[in-house]
């Protein structure tokens, strides 16, 4: 997988204020704040007489020794550590790697932290071929782990979709007659992944339907993978993995999707001309709602970009690659409110743009209080560059570079799959 980093989004994603600093040193750490306080020099110490406090100094503190030697109060502190930090924490020691990596400690993590972690970057095509790109600043993102264990083709084998951490991949199989595909899930933070036992039926064959994956990490560990039929006539056919059982069930609907997808509120949503669709995980039931007069929804060709963020369910459209504004509409129960987004400032930023440029929609990101603008970044593909363009200061911050020939593709599911660090098992 080829990677494009850049200096990342400037103050996007800020760390906790006021979490304190861990120091580790082996299977101990101590807690301690940085100060800018100059070390006072010892008084009355003689070339051959050194200072207790010196000598004092290569010991670790006593609270230091307590965490050391009890598995559970250090199980305790890494409980409350973002997935992050947790990850980099498994270099510190083999047994810290070894607690770290346990499937129950990865349970209880996610258990006790079940809000979904923000985005750290995105893995996009550009002319088939796998890139990412990091929002600070990293060099690479986590390859796909499955890649060379299982022999896989870089044509044959992608990223179908993302939910919360995990990606659900594709793996083209050709059995003499048809592409038969399976279907991969992976946390490329931990590097673990699961090849999902084949479907049976019209899903069995890879030209007849889509995938999509639904996890909500405030319900750890399972999650599902759901194929839905669309070209034979209804009824259609939706076949349904539970990792907890590890088996696939088949449940039928009169409706069936188009275009881009996202994972929210329990259901995966689709948004349509005419109507808008929701499976509900749950349930297993395809539910269909008549959209209203307003605000228009366009067709499925001009959907931009459709995605959780905050809590909430965002959808962009366009009636054209080069328009400079656009509205972004946000599903509140069930209306649609709406902000207006100027990409004027995008042309005074970079000159060598010309007036009126495409551009595509990557991500949309949001810190803080989901009720404020200023609060919204949205990750565009522009000429030449992918950029992070913060709606309330209208300023851009290059993520990476993208030569003159480079082209994002277009996806099933959108132009782009979140890389979000956790710990959740597969």
């Amino acid at each position: 997988m080829d990677s494009l980093s850049g200096k990342g989004i400037c103050g996007a994603l800020p760390d906790a204020p006021g979490n304190p600093c861990f120091i580790c040193n082996g299977s101990q750490m101590t807690r301690t704040r940085a100060s800018t306080k100059r070390k006072k020099s010892l008084t009355g110490a003689t070339p051959t007489v050194q200072s207790p406090a010196a000598d004092n100094a290569h010991e670790p503190p006593p609270a230091a020794n307590a965490i050391g030697c009890s598995v559970d109060l250090l199980t305790e502190i890494l409980l409350r550590s973002p997935a992050k930090s947790l990850i980099r924490f498994k270099c510190v020691s083999k047994n810290w790697l070894s607690l770290i990596s346990d499937s129950q400690f990865s349970r209880n993590h996610s258990r006790r932290n079940p809000r979904a972690n923000p985005i750290s970057g995105l893995y996009f095509y550009n002319r088939s071929r796998l890139k990412s790109v990091s929002f600070h600043g990293e060099q690479n993102l986590p390859s796909l782990p499955f890649f060379d264990v299982l022999g896989c083709h870089e044509n044959l084998t992608s990223i179908v979709d993302s939910c919360n951490g995990l990606l659900l991949c594709e793996n083209l199989d050709f059995d003499g007659k048809e592409f038969v595909a399976q279907y991969i899930v992976c946390n490329v933070s931990t590097q673990k992944y699961r090849v999902l036992p084949k479907p049976t039926g019209n899903s069995a064959r890879w030209i007849n339907h889509r995938a999509f994956l639904a996890f909500d990490p405030s319900k750890p560990p399972h999650y599902k993978v759901v194929l839905v039929s669309y070209l034979s006539p209804p009824p259609y056919e939706i076949n349904v993995f539970f990792s907890r059982t590890g088996c696939w069930k088949k449940v039928f609907a009169q409706h069936t999707c188009h275009g881009p997808s996202a994972y929210w509120n329990g259901a995966i949503h689709w948004v349509g001309h005419e109507n808008c669709l929701r499976f509900d995980v749950d349930t297993e039931e395809m539910i269909a709602t008549p959209n209203r007069p307003l605000p228009k929804i366009l067709s499925q060709d001009k959907i931009r970009y459709l995605g959780e963020c905050g809590g909430r369910l965002f959808l962009i459209q366009s009636r054209s690659r080069k328009v400079l504004g656009f509205r972004i509409l946000e599903l509140c129960g069930t209306l649609w409110g709406s902000f207006q987004v100027n990409l004027r400032p995008i042309i005074s930023a970079f000159s060598e743009i010309e007036t009126t440029f495409e551009f595509d929609v990557l991500s949309l990101l949001c810190v803080g209080d989901v009720e404020k603008k200023e609060n919204f970044t949205l990750v565009l593909a522009i000429p030449g560059r992918i950029i992070a363009y913060n709606l309330h200061r209208k300023t851009c911050d290059v993520l990476c570079n993208l030569s003159e020939d480079d082209f994002i593709e277009r996806g099933r599911n959108g132009f782009a799959y979140p890389f979000v660090e956790t710990l959740s098992p597969v």
